[in-house]
């Protein structure tokens, strides 16, 4: 059943004033029973609020396979195993209620990470940043890449009128790239 046009106004302006999308990470696992620890995405209030993760592994057995997400759902008995099966697209609280890990990954192992963050929450984690580092979260980011820590890949095209501005304001004035490829 289609949303009526009230529900879907306020749920646009929910999205648009309250969750801005940001980070996107493509993780490879190289398949020599690489795995990612139990954490939390955002354990400190940096403002991510919900992640996406997109899997593109065609062909995928868990049993041969391995790289299961486990996750630790807060307060429960339970886990949740969630297979990375090629074209599945998976959506959780970033925060405390759940913990994660990615279990040892016997073959090459894909998936594109995609946090949408809380707008209110995000910015006065910027502030906090800043005032203690005297760094913008694009000079943090660019000096991961130059020592090799780590790598974020931008995938949405900045001329994109939904992305340019919220991306432009969250890193900044800086050139951008028509389109990723």
């Amino acid at each position: 059943m289609p949303l009526g046009p009230i529900m879907r106004l306020d749920l646009e302006k929910i999205a648009l004033d309250y969750i801005v999308p940001c980070l996107h990470d493509i993780a490879c696992y190289p398949g020599n029973g690489t795995g990612y620890v139990r954490h939390v995405d955002n354990p400190n209030g940096d403002g991510r609020c919900i992640t996406c993760i997109y899997y593109l592994n065609k062909d995928w057995d868990s049993k041969l396979h391995g790289g299961i997400l486990r996750i630790f759902p807060e307060g429960k008995s339970y886990v949740a195993d969630v297979e990375p099966i090629f074209d599945r697209l998976l959506f959780f609280w970033s925060d405390r209620r759940n913990p994660h890990e990615v279990q040892p990954s016997y073959a090459t192992r894909y998936a594109m990470t995609v946090w949408y963050f809380d707008a209110e929450e995000r910015a006065e984690a910027k502030k906090k940043f800043r005032n203690l580092t005297g760094m913008t979260f694009f000079h943090k980011s660019l000096l991961k890449i130059i020592q090799g820590i780590s790598v974020s890949l931008w995938l949405p095209s900045m001329n994109h009128a939904v992305m340019s501005q919220p991306l432009q304001n969250y890193m900044g004035p800086h050139s951008w790239p028509n389109s990723v490829v």
